[in-house]
């Protein structure tokens, strides 16, 4: 069948309704005081025109009538939809814009330097930044669409709509500084409506408003955000049914690629945007998690959950993937604002640089397990299926192998004792039921211990030395136990340093110095200054279940501190000076470890000097205070 198309419009096109309900109940007059009737003559301007130039609302000149088959007819149909479709949401677009310019910046501008402030002016730039300059732009575009596209001159076989996108898509490039601005107002309004409950109500009773049509300001805001990227998609629907002989395929070509470009940019934006989202819900789901999550250059890479297999039990983990931290945490059930979010208990934070992913093949036990290895915690897990296992073992070798290389880059590393230091995976309890060295079984006297070199489990005779976990990033060095094995490669290797001196005991010889000064357990005996003791009587006191400052024996009723200044094993009276840090008094008082001695027949201990006689001398604690400040 054909047709002769002599009338400007297609007969019989219809438009399916657009999901914008929510704000047609806007009145037209309140749309009318963002585009007045002037805005014709801007957007003439606007577009390079004469706004004096009617020649616009003047008809088109006559052409001979196109004869126009069955299909050529629909395809223009649908190019008349694109375009009405265009104008739709446009008008929406605006109503949108106006809410925000007509509800809410009044309302909370009114109150800046009131009683009853809702936010200070500064709060409200940052939040709504520049849409202000973007509302004209839109008017403007939305009065060259209705020109076009609503006047009785409207033709989808000859009318162009290119032009209007490729003049104006320069003024889109305004949304750079919203969309930039964008994530810092959601955290603002984040910050303010926890801080400030008044403002919280302002949120609650504007969605109430009919012109809100139940949603909350952080729903507008992002409108903006999304309107780039939809000209791009209706520009290229329009496009679509565009024909080459149309007189508007080349202008309209251009628009849509000037648009993408746009677009693209924004896409990039909004992508950050959601993670951003994102991070922001796992930092209020973790309980206990005290840091800011949201840092420059982290990127969320992953999350799910695995199970991990613990010393005792297995038990249920979120692991959440960083781009240069790993966080894991133990799901609970309580949810937290209302919705269904889930909400974790945070247990550790590893860092991802000197870590490695190992792969654990499958056993009777256990299938789909791949281990993490770092320098504060290494652990086994395992995932549902092998598909999982291998996407989770992509991600964390992809973020190691990217944070190696940008070390490597830097050239700024410097090898250190934490390079030669990886925590070992424990085995679990159930797997071994007497000590791995001495093979005696577990009791309820011999107890279980694990060795925080290698992991494995042993009883508390084979595991009687430490050693120091060298200082990581924000974790300081600790003192761990280590089975005598591991304790003795320690000490061969000279990587690590040990916490527990040698078997033998340390002859002193007199160091050279000028005052004396003396610590005794024992203060109701004081020696006197002329008195002194031989060197060949006091010894470095070196038993691991005795204090080694007063000799005091360890235990239950006198637990044992280790100094992390000295590595020493002292009581809890002899660090009784830095609680927070259990250093041992001598540290404290900043004494070497070379001019301490032990007296043998235990009691106390004193600094040894070798100026005059050569005497050790004691003060009691009345003199402690003037004699450091003397020294």
């Amino acid at each position: 069948m054909f047709a002769f198309l002599t009338s400007p419009a297609v007969v019989g096109v219809t438009s399916e309704p657009l999901d914008t309900a929510r704000f047609d109940s806007l009145p037209k007059e309140e749309f009318e005081t963002v585009a007045p009737p002037i805005g014709r003559m801007v957007a003439r301007l606007a577009i390079g025109e004469d706004p004096d130039d009617e020649m616009m609302d003047e008809p088109p000149p006559l052409s001979p009538p196109i004869m126009l088959d069955e299909a050529q007819l629909r395809r223009l149909a649908k190019r008349d939809h694109a375009a009405k479709e265009i104008l739709s949401t446009e008008k929406h677009y605006n109503r949108v814009l106006i809410v925000i310019q007509k509800v809410f910046l009044p309302r909370l501008r009114s109150a800046v330097g009131r009683t009853g402030e809702i936010l200070d002016k500064k709060a409200i730039d940052e939040i709504f930044s520049n849409i202000e300059d973007i509302m004209p732009v839109n008017a403007m575009l939305l009065e060259l669409l209705r020109d076009k596209i609503e006047s009785r001159h409207w033709n989808p076989a000859t009318s162009c709509l290119g032009e209007i996108f490729m003049k104006l898509a320069p003024f889109l490039k305004m949304y750079s500084t919203y969309y930039a601005n964008f994530s810092k107002a959601l955290a603002v309004i984040s910050d303010k409506m926890s801080k400030r409950p008044a403002f919280e109500r302002f949120l609650k009773d504007m969605a109430r408003l009919p012109e809100c049509g139940g949603l909350r300001l952080d729903a507008f805001l992002l409108e903006p955000i999304q309107r780039i990227p939809r000209y791009k998609m209706l520009l290229e629907e329009l496009m679509k049914y565009t024909d080459p002989e149309h007189p508007d395929f080349e202008k309209l070509n251009k628009a849509v690629n000037i648009v993408s470009q746009v677009a693209s940019q924004m896409n990039e934006k909004v992508r950050l945007h959601e993670m951003f989202l994102e991070m922001l819900n796992i930092q209020r789901s973790l309980v206990g998690f005290n840091e800011v999550l949201l840092m420059p250059g982290r990127r969320l890479v992953r999350s799910g959950p695995v199970t991990k297999i613990c010393r005792s039990s297995n038990q249920v983990r979120q692991l959440i993937l960083f781009t240069d931290i790993l966080i894991y945490a133990r799901p609970i059930s309580t949810k937290f604002g209302g919705d269904d979010s889930p909400l974790f208990y945070y247990k550790q934070k590893i860092y991802l640089d000197r870590c490695s992913v190992a792969d654990v093949p499958d056993s009777e036990s256990y299938s789909n397990t791949f281990q993490i290895i770092g320098h504060q915690k290494s652990f086994s897990v395992f995932v549902d299926s092998p598909a999982e296992k291998a996407k989770w073992m992509r991600a964390i070798q992809s973020v190691i192998a990217e944070l190696e290389e940008c070390r490597r880059s830097l050239r700024t590393s410097v090898v250190g004792e934490s390079d030669f230091f990886q925590a070992p995976v424990w085995v679990p309890n159930q797997e071994r039921s007497n000590c791995k060295l001495c093979s005696g079984e577990f009791t309820l006297l011999r107890r279980r211990h694990h060795c925080r070199k290698c992991g494995g489990i042993v009883c508390s005779s084979c595991s009687s030395k430490s050693f120091v976990i060298p200082a990581f990033k924000d974790k300081p060095r600790q003192v761990a136990r280590a089975c005598d094995t591991c304790f003795e490669a320690i000490l061969n290797d000279g990587v690590l340093k040990p916490a527990s001196p040698p078997l033998s005991a340390l002859s002193l010889n007199r160091p050279e110095s000028t005052e004396p000064f003396e610590r005794r357990r024992d203060r109701s005996s004081v020696l006197s200054t002329t008195s002194t003791l031989s060197l060949s009587r006091a010894s470095v006191l070196w038993n691991y279940e005795r204090c080694s400052l007063c000799g005091d024996s360890l235990g239950l009723t006198n637990p044992k501190r280790y100094c992390p200044d000295c590595n020493r094993t002292v009581c809890l009276g002899c660090s009784s000076k830095s609680p927070k840090t259990h250093a041992c008094d001598a540290c404290f008082y900043n004494i070497p470890p070379s001019q301490v001695v032990v007296f043998e027949s235990g009691g106390g201990w004193s600094s040894a000097f070798g100026g005059g006689g050569g005497g050790l001398v004691d003060h009691n604690d009345e003199d402690d205070d003037d004699a450091m400040a003397a020294d």
